[in-house]
This record gives C-alpha cells, sequence and structure tokens, in this order.
C-alpha cells in the first residue's frame, strides 16, 4: 500500500505540478500570448490601406502573367 501511496503522491506532486502545469498549460499559454502580442503590434488599424495594397498586389501578379505570352 504505502509503495502506491508513494508512486501517487509523486506523480501529483512532481508530474503533475511541474510537468504538465508549468511545462504543457504554462508553456502552451505563453506561446499564444507571445504570438497574440506580435499581432496586436502589426495591426495598425489602417484596414482600408491593407485591402488596396492586397488588391494592387493580385492586380500586379495578374498583368504579370498576362504579359507572359
Amino acid at each position: 500500500m504505502r509503495p502506491t501511496l508513494a508512486v501517487a503522491h509523486f506523480g501529483r506532486d512532481t508530474f503533475e505540478r511541474l510537468f504538465v502545469q508549468d511545462t504543457l498549460i504554462g508553456g502552451t499559454t505563453g506561446i499564444v500570448r507571445a504570438g497574440s502580442a506580435a499581432v496586436r503590434a502589426a495591426q495598425n488599424g489602417f484596414v482600408r490601406y491593407y485591402a488596396a495594397l492586397l488588391i494592387l498586389g493580385v492586380s500586379g501578379v495578374g498583368f504579370y502573367f498576362l504579359l507572359q505570352t
């Protein structure tokens, strides 16, 4: 009984708290927060300029392929 309890306590105290909570869950949360901060910094609110640049780029690529005859 005692060896089983010792393994259970090790699993709860060490494996669950250190590995699962800190590494898996905490690491994933940190990666998502860092990624969202980078995206938030890149978004400047100029949707019209982004749409215009996208249309110009697609038009430019289309024009390039039309001239390749």
